[in-house]
């Protein structure tokens, strides 16, 4: 049967429809051709082996993974994850350029572990693993939700780009892998090029701060081998909890960890002068520098020190290595103190003069006893443990050494200052009116009668030794006489003047012995002079003393024991707390002690060191552990005691000692009851 032309068309027509519809039947959407993101890596350039593994942040799931070639990987991602997250990581034996060395690395035992995060919608193309990119990561994992959280990627890349004074973490930088690249991949004016130089600033910087760290230790070697990577692992710690202060969360770092000034100003100038001084460093190592290389450099300066976001706040040359601040940050100290103004003798301590007034005002006025005077310049203040604790101000006013007078402002609300109103002799000032004898306290006892001063945590310590004689402060101050666990006698003792009891009877019924908390408190105590040294009338002591028990040993690796003959205690600033147990070395011996460092409010841990030392401190050894990293340690804040199980500490420092073993065991107990 002959089809006719009409009949052909209607019937291909139905043909291809149907087709059509077969096509169609499921709605399956049109493919989306993935993205292409290149991933690279600079601790320096990786030079061998290594492997970038891609995953998609918000589950976790891998992406791909890739071994780095030429110092990076470029994957293939699917256009609909909304962020991905790059691990890289090398193997021990691996190796990278070390900036700081101009050598290439090897990687040591354990490996190295780099990451970056970012959010991607299919159009990033391009992102950077770093020691920066490292910090804003162990940032974003400590927060709700992680790196799973878009708001905590965005937010963690920022804090990090802000503290860096840069605009994106993940720029790539150029990747320098060998001496050479120095001459011919570094370019003016180039993002890549000023990253590359801001992280070899930070690595130069690491490297510097090491080597007075490391020289003449046993591991020198292995502490100088790899800065970049010390670099990266110290910046990840820091950032965790989004404080930059040399802490990982609550856990201080080690000296050898501080590989960068916490303060911006400080750091600023570190990488600054190391950028200024790198075209005459590679002179010395035989490299000569193109101009445009020399011009890459000159540009490069850092500047993180702003006020306004806008305006760069000049360092004051009064603070220092602090940072400077603007006087409107004196706001929030503007008030009216109670304070007591003190006299300073020598290295005695101070005693009152009067009790008076001190006044802040908001504009940098300050006037003391009526006398007024300007504030010069505001600086951030540091405690020792370099935490900042408030802020130190200079006056337009000298003290008598011809310096100019500071008042400093804590965040506790304490004050602390030089007295400016006098030009006879030394005189401070302090807001300590009216305070009252604190259980808790350290040291803090009242002298009032023929001597009138008041004793403090912060300026003395208790000192027992196991013939039970505890002493305040080590100019002998106030010394209680112990008699198995009974106070027997009470001394206070001032410039050769003695004031003394003896407790028998109802005698001493205002003085009490703790042996829980091992804390004696002083209420109203009134102790008579000893005429035969001056001393007249009578003076009394209320307040409390802390202490702790002098006894215990310790075995050394099996060595030696360390018996305990006596035990320091003493505050240092703010809440942390120190005890020392000391032994006496035989004649031509080195002295040894073990130190504990603990904060008096939570009753933490903070440090345990092992000290050994002669008399002139030409041999010095020191090991010891930071926080949760002090292992099989058992410690008692309450009763300030110390029990060691087979507690491994490694070598921290060693002045003029020949062949110190890298580490210390240690098994035993101090301060038990």
């Amino acid at each position: 049967m002959k089809l006719s032309a009409l009949s052909k068309i209607t019937t291909l027509a139905l043909a291809v429809a149907l087709v059509a519809c077969n096509e169609n039947d499921h709605d399956q959407p049109a493919v989306v051709a993935p993205a292409s993101l290149t991933v690279s890596v600079s601790l320096g350039k990786v030079t061998k082996g290594g492997a970038i593994e891609l995953k998609n942040a918000e589950t976790d799931a891998q992406i791909g993974k890739l071994a780095i070639v030429n110092g990076s990987a470029t994957f293939s991602v699917p256009k609909t994850i909304k962020a991905v997250e790059a691990v890289v990581t090398l193997a021990a034996g691996d190796k990278y350029f070390d900036e700081a060395l101009n050598a290439e690395v090897v990687v040591p035992a354990g490996g190295v572990v780099l990451r970056a995060v970012s959010l991607f919608n299919g159009t990033l193309s391009q992102m950077a693993v770093t020691p920066l990119s490292e910090a804003a990561v162990s940032y974003a994992k400590t927060r709700v939700n992680g790196t799973k959280s878009t708001t905590n990627i965005t937010q963690a890349n920022q804090k990090v780009a802000d503290y860096f004074a840069v605009n994106d973490v993940l720029t790539a930088p150029v990747l320098l892998g060998s001496m050479t690249d120095y001459q011919t991949m570094l370019k003016p004016n180039d993002e890549a090029s000023k990253r590359a130089l801001l992280i070899l600033a930070l690595v130069r910087n690491a490297h510097a701060k090491l080597q007075p760290l490391c020289a003449g230790q046993a591991d020198q070697a292995v502490c100088l081998a790899t800065p970049a990577l010390q670099l990266s692992n110290a910046l990840s710690s820091d950032f965790a909890d989004g404080q930059v202060d040399h802490k990982k969360q609550t856990e201080s770092f080690t000296a050898r960890q501080k590989l960068y000034s916490t303060d911006r100003t400080a750091l600023q100038n570190e990488l600054n002068a190391i950028l200024s001084n790198l075209a005459n460093e590679f002179v010395l190592d035989g490299i000569t520098l193109p101009q445009s290389v020399l011009t890459a450099i000159n540009g490069s300066q850092v500047q993180f020190v702003t006020n306004d976001g806008s305006n760069i706040t000049q360092p004051n040359a009064l603070c220092g290595l602090e940072k400077t601040l603007a006087t409107t940050d004196l706001a929030q100290f503007a008030k009216t103190y109670d304070v007591t103004i003190r006299k300073d003798v020598g290295a005695e301590l101070p005693f009152n003069v009067k009790n008076t007034q001190f006044v802040l005002q908001t504009t940098g006025s300050t006037q003391l006893d009526g006398v007024t005077a300007q504030v010069s310049a505001v600086c951030e203040h540091r405690n020792s443990q370099q935490q900042a604790d408030g802020l130190v101000t200079y006056l337009n006013k000298k003290t008598t050494l011809e310096q100019a007078a500071t008042i400093t402002f804590f965040n506790d609300g304490r004050v602390q200052g030089d007295d400016y109103t006098t030009t006879q002799g030394i005189q401070t000032f302090d807001n300590s009116t009216g305070i009252t004898p604190n259980t808790s306290s350290l040291v803090d006892v009242e002298v009032t009668g023929a001597a009138a001063e008041r004793l403090t945590s912060d300026n003395l310590e208790s000192f027992l030794n196991s013939d039970g004689l505890l002493v305040l402060d080590v100019n002998g101050r106030v010394l209680i006489r112990f008699n198995n666990g009974i106070i027997s006698q009470v001394q206070f003792v001032k410039e050769g003047k003695i004031w003394r009891m003896s407790c028998e009877g109802s005698s001493c019924a205002n003085i009490s012995l703790n042996t829980q908390t091992n804390v004696v408190t002083l209420n109203n105590l009134v102790i008579t002079a000893d005429e035969s040294t001056g001393a007249t009338a009578t003076v009394s002591l209320s307040g409390s003393i802390a202490y702790a028990n002098p006894s215990g040993s310790a075995s050394l690796s099996g060595l030696s024991t360390i018996q305990t003959v006596s035990v320091d205690v003493k505050q240092g600033i703010g809440v942390n707390m120190e005890l020392a147990f000391r032994t006496n070395p035989a004649a031509g011996q080195m002295r040894e002690q073990i130190k504990v460092s603990y904060n008096n409010d939570t009753g933490a841990l903070l440090q345990l060191l092992y000290i050994k030392q002669n008399d002139d401190d030409t041999q010095h050894l020191e090991y010891g552990c930071d926080g949760i990293a002090c292992m099989n340690v058992q410690f008692n804040s309450q009763t300030r005691s110390l029990a060691l199980n087979g507690t491994s500490l490694p070598l921290l420092s060693n002045v003029g000692v020949t062949n110190a073993p890298v580490s210390l065991t240690f098994t035993g107990a101090f301060g038990k009851n």
